[in-house]
């Protein structure tokens, strides 16, 4: 009976964990607003892309 209980703390810890874990992620994630380019900044960079065909990973 002990061993089951003590299984039973373990699982709660555990359900605890992932409560706060997710809650952590949407305080987290959630907050961030979506950043707005300046006009000529997305002006530039839709140059550039036009000119390369699309941006390559690590060369923007």
């Amino acid at each position: 009976m002990k061993l089951a209980e003590d299984k039973l703390k373990r699982l709660t810890k555990k359900e605890q964990q992932v409560k706060s874990a997710k809650i952590m992620a949407v305080l987290k994630y959630s907050a961030n607003q979506p950043k707005t380019r300046e006009a000529k900044k997305a002006a530039l960079l839709q140059k550039y892309e036009d000119q390369r065909g699309g941006f390559k990973i690590g060369k923007i």
